[in-house]
């Protein structure tokens, strides 16, 4: 099947919330949120749609990413209690090349499914988060809503 638009994304993720293959589904819904953020920040970075896309959209979007990643992680029992040690790092570069990052870094976890594969991931969208300028405390608040 060719993807070629969010539209047929969205499809394929209803589809699958029929499906009894539960991890499957997680990783479908990870690359549903993806692209759904690509599409937000892409929206914001093009004026599209007259203004009406905040950075409050893009951080409810993102946050969404973290929750998705943190579901996957509890799938196969890896915890997160070293985040704190990447949470003050500098982070620069392209916002566009940093998303094709998080995209590897998911593609790397799904083939390899490990512990080191997972914390890349994770550590490559919380960078992402800190390209968008969203700090650890503001994700925190917005993921208890």
């Amino acid at each position: 099947m060719n993807i070629t638009r969010l539209d047929d994304l969205t499809t394929i993720h209803k589809q699958s919330l029929y499906s009894d293959n539960v991890l499957e589904n997680k990783y479908l819904n990870l690359m549903f949120v993806l692209a759904k953020l690509v599409n937000v920040i892409d929206g914001v970075n093009t004026g599209e749609e007259k203004g009406l896309i905040s950075r409050e959209m893009v951080l409810s979007q993102y946050v969404e990413g973290i929750e998705s990643i943190l579901l996957l992680g509890e799938e196969f029992g890896f915890k997160t209690e070293w985040l704190e040690d990447y949470s003050h790092q500098k982070v620069s570069g392209e916002l566009s090349n940093h998303l094709i990052q998080v995209l590897e870094a998911f593609v790397l976890f799904r083939v390899k499914k490990s512990v080191v594969m997972y914390k890349a991931l994770f550590i490559q969208y919380i960078q992402l988060g800190k390209l968008l300028g969203f700090e650890l405390e503001e994700i925190a608040e917005n993921s208890n809503e």
